[in-house]
């Protein structure tokens, strides 16, 4: 259980960290992007890249759990 929330944990995260800065290079071309901007778009895309990370999670648990998975 332990295992599972951190895991969960570390995708949220992650996916927070990966959308705002995303967010900042999209918007760094149009206007002074600061620390405050960085969180603000952070929240706002987090939930698309904490499904894109779960995607991307799901083949790596299944060979962690199962090793014929792999082949």
């Amino acid at each position: 259980l332990f295992n599972v929330l951190f895991l969960l944990t570390f995708l949220l995260i992650s996916s927070f960290i990966n959308g705002a800065f995303l967010g900042v290079l999209a918007q760094a071309s149009r206007i002074k992007v600061g620390i405050k901007d960085f969180f603000i778009l952070g929240n706002r895309l987090w939930l698309r890249f904490y499904i894109l990370n779960a995607f991307q999670m799901i083949p790596i648990v299944l060979v962690l759990v199962n090793l014929n998975f792999s082949y």
